[in-house]
């Protein structure tokens, strides 16, 4: 694939001096840059591809070091600044993926590229009402408060708020929108039988964090000190588009059967919504999940009916903004006067063609039928009864 890089150059290169006095003799700075600079790089495949892009922009001003120096004897001027750039210029520039910022590492890209599939899956369920039953008799258990420390009824408060009155909360909201998203589901049902690409777009995550520090500014014409503080943030989304090949059973389903399946996945009451329920059930999968994403993965890999995606792109808008206040000089310095240095680096990337993170596409996985679904129902209520 041919690759192309553009560059809008908008710096200047400037070079500062002090004059000394009664000399005359004028010291000049090493050469610093100023201003804005912008590159784009990306893959040139055609109108309608999916290839990979990356751009960036960068400023930074400020930093001029003018007025004079005092002798000794802090009655005459023995030294004159004319726009002396610090040195502190060259290292202005915070990248937003650098050491300070949110590196987006392969393992990073592998877990947000599961999440593409998972959040945008048609088969994507709202509501697990299976769970929901299930969890019904914990409840119950969980009011319980006699015999309880302060410290035992805070903990099953917090218990409480997390694992039960934020999840019903969500599903109620989530039933009483019911009927739009049957509508909308059916929509996207249709537009998959008819042959067609359903796009999706899909949140992520955001981040952002503030780092200080002191640095030097400034040490052979002047001992100049500042604090640093730099921003950091980052926003990150990912498209994918999902089909049915011509072997999926949705390119040849009667209308009735679609608002079925359209009903039965977003109620979580297919093979999908099984496993998934079956996951959540399981003791201890909430704290596996926070460890890795294997949840995660259930819900993106699993697929009765054979869909296939294709265009996988994953986004990320990165920023970081600085900001180097000098600090107050005296003494001999008192005259010398430093101008803050601010700058600010902007980054926008798209990974396309995810495929040697995420190698294989999604057809089916056949882990649960109708007697399957039945045997592990049995085994299931068996646990149940002999915990109580």
């Amino acid at each position: 694939m041919p690759y192309r890089t553009r560059d809008n150059d908008g710096t200047v290169s400037t070079t500062g001096s002090y004059t000394s006095l009664p000399s005359m003799v004028n010291t000049y700075s090493p050469s610093q840059v100023r201003g804005t600079f912008q590159r784009t790089y990306d893959q040139s495949t055609g109108i309608g591809s999916f290839n990979n892009f990356d751009t960036y922009r960068w400023t930074k001003f400020g930093g001029e070091i003018t007025g004079t120096r005092l002798d000794a004897s802090l009655l005459n001027v023995d030294r004159v600044y004319n726009s002396y750039p610090v040195t502190s210029l060259v290292s202005a520039l915070k990248d937003p993926e650098g050491a300070d910022g949110f590196n987006i590492s392969n393992a990073t890209r592998l877990l947000w590229a599961w999440k593409i599939l998972a959040k945008s899956h048609p088969e994507k369920t709202e509501v697990l009402a299976p769970q929901y039953l299930g969890e019904m008799p914990e409840i119950p258990q969980l009011l319980r408060w006699r015999g309880l420390s302060l410290l035992q009824r805070v903990g099953k408060t917090i218990l409480l708020d997390r694992w039960v009155l934020q999840p019903l909360l969500s599903d109620l909201q989530s039933m009483y929108k019911f009927n739009n998203l049957v509508h909308n589901r059916l929509m996207e049902l249709n537009k998959i039988a008819e042959g067609k690409s359903l796009g999706k777009r899909v949140s992520l995550g955001q981040g952002q964090k503030t780092v200080t520090r002191s640095i030097s500014m400034e040490s052979v014409a002047a001992p100049v000190s500042a604090n640093e503080m730099s921003q950091y943030s980052y926003r990150a989304w990912g498209t994918v588009q999902w089909f049915a090949p011509l072997w999926s059973p949705y390119r040849s389903m009667p209308p009735p059967q679609l608002r079925n399946e359209a009903i039965n996945s977003l109620l979580g009451l297919s093979t999908k919504g099984a496993l998934e329920t079956l996951w959540e059930l399981i003791p201890w999968s909430w704290l596996i999940d926070w460890m890795s994403n294997v949840g995660t993965m259930i819900s993106g890999f699993h697929n009765a009916l054979r869909l296939t995606y294709r265009g996988m792109c994953l986004m990320v808008h990165s920023k970081s903004e600085s900001t180097f206040t000098p600090l107050p000089l005296t003494g001999r310095y008192q005259n010398t006067i430093v101008s803050p240095v601010t700058s600010s680096w902007e980054r926008k990337k798209r990974y396309a063609n995810l495929a040697p993170i995420l190698p294989v596409p999604i057809f089916e996985m056949p882990i649960l039928n109708a007697r399957r679904l039945s045997t592990l129902g049995a085994l299931w209520a068996a646990n149940k009864k002999f915990k109580t």
